[in-house]
């Protein structure tokens, strides 16, 4: 573009020549006047020119600021980039070198100038290098070793070279380097291999069975152990998921642990549940799950370990004890009753013949002292009689058997309030509609007579509420007093250390019908106990 000034200067020359020429041929005056009129013009548009030049200055200084920060920050960006930046031309001459790239190469920056790049580079590596003429690709990215200066110790890198291009013909004219430093990454990677060959090892080795499923819950690795707990093989558990081999109604308590070890929130519970067999036998099994992360193809894979120890037999035995438990119990009740029913029928009714005998006896002697005597020992006999009756109810209580679990507590409750007239027993008994078995009547009846018992002895109470009700298909017997309370341990079988025989055998009667036992005390609000029994389906 031609300079303003200059074509106002040419147009001002041209205007000179033609006015000299009007001069010589027309009038002085038109010409003089004519001529100030185009001076005067011309001035101006010098002016506007001035001030267009100025304005151009102006937006080039802007322009070359910004063309310098820009290079500044270029700079900045190449010179401190934590990866090492090399430039070399098409024949690997450096070009340019960063700080990081001097560090990489042991070298400062400008000793690396005008060296070749292939000096650096491995012989064996060196065929990765080539002089790119005609790039294909915009960048190019391979591995290679790399040697500093005064190093004969190689360090593994990976490489990424893209061609600097000209401005206007768009050639390569130079090559941009991008050198990564990735020694600790593949020492890592090998001992990570390592590792996990370590585990498969363990892993195929346990003599637990376990189980490494995919984030959908899918068969990934099975030892052979669980192979032989499971009777599948490999291949047929390949195409299963794990779900596949529960029970219906135990598929979605899995599934619900399962999202919990695949998301990494929190740590999943061990769980006991039953799965399938290849023969259809319900195995029992108590499982860990732990979330497993490992690299595959630069992505971390989620999926879950599972640790699958069969408890069939502890099962078993578990349920022989508690079998054998209720038996026992059972018989225990079976010998009361039979003692109860002896204890009654001969002890009571002989001792009734002897106040029979006594009192007849009585009328007969005319010495007054003689008839003292055989009052007072009629006296003791009825005592004995009375306290062999209250063992009797104890050992056996009439009403239960008859009339249900609600009178049975209220026929006892009478008997306590005799014997502790200073404690208010306040009864709160539902109906159940439920019909209960004879034994599970005696467990919630005999865990009554322990806990109102305990509380006459040892609680020193003034007020007892005892409730009897259903919820959530379980009986639920609650006695809360307002005495002296106890320490209560984590573990109720730890009660015997202190003693407290009567409330582990309660708790052994409730665990063997099925159910649980809970005590709250404390020795200022006095001890809540709460038996639950399972209702029969």
């Amino acid at each position: 573009m031609t300079d303003p000034l200059e074509q106002i200067l040419g147009r001002m020359q041209r205007q000179v020549q033609e006015s000299l020429k009007a001069q010589s041929l027309g009038d002085q005056e038109d010409w003089a006047e004519t001529a100030l009129t185009e001076v005067s013009n011309l001035i101006e548009e010098l002016k506007v020119a001035e001030e267009e030049l100025r304005v151009q200055n102006e937006e080039l200084h802007v322009e070359r600021q910004r063309v310098e920060q820009e290079r500044a920050r270029y700079f900045d960006l190449f010179e401190f980039a934590p990866e090492a930046y090399l430039v070399t031309d098409l024949k690997g001459m450096i070009l340019e070198a960063n700080r990081a790239a001097g560090q990489l190469l042991n070298s400062q920056p400008l000793f690396l100038l005008k060296k070749p790049v292939s000096l650096f580079i491995h012989s064996e590596d060196s065929y990765r290098f080539k002089v790119y003429s005609d790039w294909k690709r915009p960048y190019e990215e391979f591995e290679l070793r790399i040697i500093p200066r005064k190093s004969a110790n190689p360090i593994d890198a990976a490489a990424r070279i893209s061609p600097v291009r000209d401005f206007s013909t768009q050639k390569p004219i130079a090559v941009r380097w991008v050198i990564r430093d990735t020694s600790e990454r593949n020492r890592m990677f090998k001992n990570l291999q390592n590792s996990e060959e370590r585990f498969r090892k363990l892993f195929m080795q346990a003599p637990t069975g376990m189980v490494q499923l995919g984030s959908q819950g899918e068969f990934q690795l099975v030892n052979p152990a669980f192979l032989r707990l499971s009777g599948y093989s490999q291949d047929e558990l390949a195409e299963m998921k794990w779900v596949d081999l529960l029970p219906a109604h135990a598929r979605s308590m899995f599934e619900l642990v399962f999202k919990q070890a695949v998301s990494g929130r929190g740590t999943p519970r061990p769980m006991e549940q039953q799965f399938l067999s290849k023969e259809g036998r319900l195995v029992w099994s108590h499982i860990n799950l732990s979330r497993l992360l490992s690299p595959l193809d630069g992505e971390k894979q989620k999926s879950v370990l599972l640790l699958v120890e069969d408890i069939s037999m502890q099962k078993r035995l578990a349920a022989e004890r508690v079998e054998m438990q209720r038996q026992m119990i059972e018989g225990i009740e079976v010998e009361r009753t039979r003692l109860a029913r002896d204890l009654h029928d001969r002890p009571l009714q002989d001792l009734y013949g002897v106040v029979y005998m006594l009192a007849g006896l009585s009328d007969r002697r005319d010495d007054p002292e003689d008839a003292k005597k055989l009052e007072e020992l009629n006296k003791l006999v009825q005592g004995v009689i009375d306290s062999l009756r209250t063992t009797t109810s104890e050992l056996r209580p009439p009403s239960l058997s008859h009339f249900g679990i609600a009178q049975g507590i209220r026929s006892y409750t009478n008997e306590v309030e005799k014997k502790y007239p200073q404690m208010d027993i306040h009864l709160a008994l539902e109906g159940l509609d439920h019909r209960l078995p004879e034994s599970t009547l005696m467990v919630i009846f005999r865990a009554y007579q322990e806990a109102i018992n305990n509380v006459a002895r040892h609680a020193e109470a003034g007020r007892v509420e005892v409730r009897l009700y259903v919820l959530d298909k379980r009986v639920v017997l609650e006695v809360a007093d307002d005495g002296i309370g106890f320490a209560v341990p984590d573990n109720l079988i730890d009660l015997a250390a202190d003693n407290h025989f009567g409330l582990i055998g309660m708790f052994e009667r409730v665990n063997a019908a099925g159910g649980s036992l809970e005590i709250l005390s404390d020795a200022e609000s006095g001890t809540t106990l709460k038996v639950k029994i399972p209702l029969p389906e």
